[in-house]
């Protein structure tokens, strides 16, 4: 079975909003972080046929650092959620499935990526996952253009491992989460082999 794996971070800069969206558009808010380059990240999330939510990543002031940014996002000019995870952002991306979901990627002090990933429901923004793992999740789709894409999310578990020909441990993949949508939540089977990971079941 072919399948495309996405494992890289997608950053999306301040200045890359979609040609359609005018300044008008955007919320007061950001605009006054945009003009104070306060804007660290940005996305515009198509969470359905006619909803287009409008996401940035900010920070509160010129001298605050990463950890202090804060994921923001607008139905129009309302927020409908603001969340401070106190870890520097690396990545804002939506999913490619027919309603797709908002997934932000962050970094913590101690050096793990922090997975958080929100559904849009009912006229709500709801956070539907939230994992963490030493190596950036994978994001994996089967290989099809019709319908719902049906996309996994791989978190792996690291541990120490010897290596038996030179004896030295060093940090790898062991096992894997692997969650998938079921249209209104995530199924998850935990404790997969790292090598089986890819193996649709």
């Amino acid at each position: 079975m072919n399948r495309r794996c996405i494992a890289a971070g997608v950053l999306v800069l301040a200045w890359a909003f979609e040609p359609t969206l005018s300044w008008a558009d955007r919320p007061i808010p950001l605009l006054d972080a945009l003009r104070n380059n306060n804007v660290v990240l940005s996305h515009t999330w198509q969470a359905t046929e006619d909803v287009a939510l409008i996401c940035a990543v900010t920070l509160p002031s010129h001298d605050a650092g990463p950890s202090d940014s804060k994921l923001v996002v607008y139905e129009g000019n309302r927020s409908v959620l603001s969340f401070t995870p106190r870890a520097s952002p690396l990545s804002i991306f939506s999913t490619s499935e027919l309603k797709p979901r908002l997934v932000t990627v962050w970094v913590s002090g101690s050096g793990a990526y922090l997975l958080f990933v929100y559904a849009y429901v009912a006229g709500k923004v709801t956070k539907v996952l939230e994992a963490g793992s030493k190596m950036f999740p994978e994001f994996v789709y089967p290989a099809t253009s019709a319908g719902d894409y049906n996309q996994r999310i791989i978190v792996s578990s690291v541990d120490w491992v010897v290596d038996p020909a030179s004896g030295e441990s060093r940090q790898q993949p062991v096992t894997a989460d692997i969650y998938v949508w079921d249209g209104k939540t995530y199924q998850v089977r935990r404790g997969v082999p790292w090598k089986d990971r890819l193996i649709q079941q």
